[in-house]
């Protein structure tokens, strides 16, 4: 696995909708990283905290379910099956 720094991008996290209930993290950045046989994309997503919260685990899991969702429906991620 070898990272592409060249593609490394940040993303506007206000493109994917937050509704009252849902919100997004802070920062998001995308990187392509090269395996033997195929290019896989890397998401990171950076949530920044003032105080604690100890349902923060369950918070990133509901913004990558929303954000692979938007993907999703837009229709930029594909699934490929070997």
């Amino acid at each position: 696995l070898e990272l592409d720094f060249k593609s490394l991008k940040k993303l506007d996290p206000n493109f994917f909708p937050s509704t009252e209930s849902s919100s997004h993290a802070d920062l998001i950045y995308e990187i392509k990283s090269h395996g033997k046989n195929q290019t896989s994309i890397i998401y990171l997503f950076f949530e920044f905290q003032s105080m604690v919260d100890w349902f923060m685990p369950l918070r990133m899991a509901k913004y990558m379910y929303e954000f692979y969702d938007e993907l999703r429906r837009k229709q930029k991620l594909k699934f490929h099956w070997s």
